[in-house]
């Protein structure tokens, strides 16, 4: 928690307008969970089939 609030606290007196800073928050996750959020929200399934992927020249 410290590291996070030093780097906010950094950012927001040394900062620059229209830069972009990530700061995590612990709440890092793996690319193939956010794939899966992704898909759950879009109501689409785990698993997408070749044809389906490939269907917009991908």
């Amino acid at each position: 928690m410290y590291n996070h609030c030093t780097a906010i606290n950094l950012i927001i007196h040394n900062g620059r307008v229209g830069e972009i800073y990530n700061v995590p928050g612990n709440n890092e996750r793996i690319n193939i969970e956010v794939v899966k959020i992704i898909l759950k929200e879009l109501d689409k399934p785990k698993v997408i089939k070749d044809k389906e992927r490939c269907s917009n020249n991908e």
